[in-house]
């Protein structure tokens, strides 16, 4: 296999892989264009994804914390229960 052959199937691979991502992602799924989408622009809305991702993530755990903690005062302390509005 020459060199030019082993390269070709390395691009492929990388190109399948960013289709791939582009398939996942919700914004690169919709914005199309008459050329398809740049790798770079599908690898930058992957990372602004996944950074979207983590932060509701983090936003979520905090949110179970203070639930954990809320439902533990309750049952030690038999706080009466007062709905709370959760934001």
């Amino acid at each position: 296999m020459t060199h030019r052959e082993i390269e070709r199937r390395r691009r492929d691979k990388i190109n399948d892989w960013i289709y791939a991502l582009s398939k996942e992602v919700p914004d690169c799924a919709t914005d199309r264009t008459k050329q398809g989408q740049s790798k770079g622009g599908i690898l930058a809305k992957t990372v602004k994804y996944i950074r979207d991702l983590r932060a509701e993530n983090a936003s979520l755990r905090s949110d179970i914390e203070r639930l954990k903690r809320r439902v533990n005062d309750i049952e030690e302390n038999r706080i009466p229960y007062k709905e709370e509005v959760i934001v």
